[in-house]
């Protein structure tokens, strides 16, 4: 509503207008009030902030000068130094400290060399002092046998010393090739892991290759059947199109006059060039495999591009093989030399595995004789040990326990044996012990039979022959683990194949 308008009062508008100054006021009170607290707010996060910078500051000087009070608390016991270098960057000390502590050391060093030559001629002179005492108390006499023993014992000690040196830098020359050794080792196992991991990652692109070769040739078989079969239906259908334009031209012949219009030379050239165009476009379209003729460029365009990039891709495919050639190369060479150089461990290995194998033929004779003595000692009894919670079934001995406990099984049964055996026997009782033996060799040695080409396995029960060309199974969880970590590693960084270790061997 306007105020200008002629029905408006006087009064009405005085009304109007303090209603709207009151309005104003409030509004300015408001306002002025928002912006007072608005004001202190920002007054406050002011001092925060500066604050916050003040000590960021006080870091960063710390972080890039040292913080000088940790150098005064830590030079605290150190009066001069403290005086000196209180107030400078903790370089400068750290560098005065190391000049300090380097002249010191040269001092002592110096020193020492002193005390070492003073004390040679100290040693030197008094020598000379006994030696000129010697002379004075023995004048014209030979030499003492204590000098001659003296001399012997010089030239021993200083053979010694000689001796000792002498082990001592070849013991540092033998050091520094075992260190070389160590780290060519660490390289040629790096280098070895690899090449595996090359030739795992050719193997893998050249299946992948392949894969897509079947996949593409699949769907180009595909495409060639769509495209006869859609050819086939065209032409049965252009076929029918031109069997109803037959009809409809013999019907207009009919009705109509036929108007001839003699062609021209221009226009044949041009039915000839439109023909020999389309037999073009017609060829590449057989050729690229496309529906229609506006295809054709995009597809050969895209054959171009498609050459280029396989091109780039012979290019480098060559250049990594030539890579891999020398470093295959190399390889085979350090393979050979350390081969020839193994060639003292494999003999003493294959003289200590046909040792293993004879101890392990040995043992098993040893253990079938005492398994055939247990059988025959079987019937003997020892003394019965009473137990206090109650008679137990007496254990069977089992085929595959020890030598050992055999051993400690057959000694107290021997021993009664032997006790029983010193007693005279009468002539009944030897007939009954001769019949009893004979029943005794007859039952338990037919359980016993000694085979060339199957051996019983209780007798080899603890004897296991491992083929170290067969692998085993911790071999082959170690390889099948070792084809997952390359298969989920990035192809970019080759990892490094881990050194499988030989399983122990049991004995």
């Amino acid at each position: 509503m306007e105020c200008k308008s002629t029905r408006w009062t006087t009064k009405d508008k005085l009304n109007q207008y303090k209603g709207l100054i009151n309005l104003y006021t409030r509004d300015r009170k408001i306002l002025t009030c928002d912006s007072t607290i608005a004001r202190k707010k920002q007054l406050k996060e002011i001092k925060q902030l500066r604050k916050d910078i003040k000590g960021n500051r006080e870091e960063l000087d710390n972080a890039i000068q040292g913080d000088r009070q940790k150098l005064r608390n830590a030079l605290a016991e150190h009066r001069d130094l403290q005086l000196g270098f209180q107030n400078l960057p903790p370089i400068r000390v750290i560098d005065h400290l190391h000049q300090g502590n380097f002249n010191q050391r040269k001092l002592l060093d110096r020193m020492d060399y002193r005390m070492k030559q003073k004390t040679q001629t100290l040693i030197s002179l008094k020598l000379e002092l006994a030696e000129l005492e010697d002379r004075l108390t023995y004048e014209g006499e030979g030499p003492l046998p204590i000098e001659q023993s003296a001399q012997i014992v010089t030239g021993k000690v200083q053979d010694a010393i000689l001796k000792k040196e002498a082990a001592i830098a070849v013991r540092a020359t033998y050091k520094n090739i075992l260190n070389i050794l160590k780290k060519d080792s660490i390289y040629f196992d790096a280098v070895l892991g690899t090449l595996k991991y090359d030739s795992f990652v050719q193997s893998k692109c050249m299946v992948r290759t392949t894969e897509l070769g079947q996949l593409a040739t699949e769907y180009v078989d595909d495409r060639k059947q769509e495209f006869k079969e859609l050819e086939r239906v065209v032409k049965r259908d252009m076929k029918a199109r031109e069997q109803s334009l037959k009809i409809v031209r013999k019907e207009s012949d009919i009705n109509l006059g036929k108007v001839m219009v003699p062609r021209s030379d221009e226009d044949i050239a041009l039915q000839e060039d439109l023909e020999n165009i389309q037999k073009i476009l017609k060829t590449l379209q057989d050729t690229t495999y496309v529906s229609s003729f506006e295809d054709i460029c995009p597809c050969l365009m895209e054959q171009q591009k498609q050459s280029k990039r396989l091109q780039q891709l012979l290019t480098k495919s060559k250049n990594d093989r030539d890579v891999l050639l020398k470093k295959k190369d190399h390889g085979d060479k350090m393979y050979t030399t350390l081969l020839y150089t193994m060639n003292s461990t494999t003999f003493q290995k294959e003289d200590l595995k046909e040792l293993t194998l004879q101890q392990g033929a040995l043992l098993a004779r040893v253990r079938a004789a005492l398994h055939q003595l247990s059988q025959k000692c079987a019937i003997i009894k020892g003394k019965e040990v009473k137990d206090v919670k109650g008679p137990k079934s007496p254990k069977q001995a089992t085929p595959r326990e020890g030598g050992v406990k055999i051993i400690d099984q057959l000694a107290p049964k021997l021993t009664i044996l032997v006790n029983s055996a010193m007693a005279p026997l009468d002539g009944e009782k030897k007939d009954q012990a001769y019949k009893f033996f004979q029943e005794l060799q007859s039952s338990t040695c037919t359980t016993v039979t000694f085979q060339d080409d199957e051996v019983e396995e209780s007798l080899l029960s603890d004897i296991v022959i491992e083929d170290a060309s067969v692998p085993t199974y911790n071999d082959i969880k170690a390889k099948s683990k070792h084809l997952v970590e390359i298969s989920t590693a990035d192809d970019d960084i080759p990892v490094a194949a881990p050194v499988k270790k030989k399983p122990k061997r049991k004995k």
